[in-house]
């Protein structure tokens, strides 16, 4: 039988709220505000205050998309940052605890000439608009991530457990074993490299491969750029073949 639910509704996690609120279930004098309706009349404080409110005429649906004065510093900062003018009307605030979750499925079902779309965010936004953009075209999609995205399957099974990096530059090749990164021996061994991130989201290591077939396990290089094979993020990447030669 087909569910009644969207598929969506499955990525929606608990709220934090419920779980302080069970660790105050039961105890003997806590008054239980976090949510739903308690048993107790609304203090008199909070009862004056909410009386105040609507005859001071304090009181308006709230705006859909954003305040204005929110929607207006984001669009400045964009400007500022970018800049590009922006319309301020073009900007949408979408608070998920007000809102619920984004409509992804709807907002990317058909793409749009002139659009790109930019990300950053917990992995399950980021593997959501991933899917949903998946027939979108190519480098239409920017991602960042800020924790290493899980290799796949597929990428675990290609990797080889130990090969061998050269370093075409410095005359010097090392043996990298399972519990390596090329990026940790390379630095041991004093070789000229740049690290920052060691999780593959900063692209602050990427290498020139001069030789062999990188497997790549980054969140940095565009899909071309990672079949192309041509660069490579020692910090977290693995290699396919038994030798792989660096521009180093």
């Amino acid at each position: 039988m087909k569910s009644p639910f969207r598929p969506i509704l499955g990525q929606l996690y608990p709220n934090r709220i419920v779980e302080v609120a069970s660790l105050g279930l039961d105890r003997p004098g806590l008054i239980p505000l976090w949510f739903g309706e308690s048993d107790l009349v609304t203090p008199k404080f909070i009862r004056d205050a909410a009386v105040k409110a609507l005859d001071d005429g304090k009181t308006f649906y709230t705006w859909a998309r954003g305040i204005p004065e929110l929607r207006e510093a984001l669009a400045a900062f964009h400007q500022r940052t970018v800049g590009i003018t922006i319309d301020p009307e073009r900007v949408t605030v979408w608070p998920q605890d007000e809102r619920g979750i984004l409509d992804l499925e709807s907002l990317f079902k058909d793409p749009e000439d002139n659009t790109l779309v930019y990300c950053c965010g917990p992995e399950a936004l980021l593997s959501a608009v991933e899917q949903q953009c998946a027939h979108w075209p190519t480098g239409i999609l920017h991602i960042e991530r800020f924790a290493a995205k899980a290799p796949t399957v597929e990428e675990a099974a290609e990797a080889l457990e130990q090969f061998e990096v050269v370093c075409q530059r410095s005359g010097v090749s090392f043996e990298i074993t399972s519990d390596q990164s090329i990026l940790e021996v390379l630095e041991e061994a004093g070789i000229p490299i740049l690290g920052s991130c060691y999780e593959g989201v900063c692209g602050t290591c990427e290498a020139k491969v001069l030789d062999g077939i990188p497997v790549h396990r980054d969140s940095v290089l565009a899909d071309a750029e990672k079949a192309a094979g041509e660069v490579m993020l020692p910090c977290v990447s693995r290699s396919r073949t038994e030798r792989l030669v660096l521009d180093l």
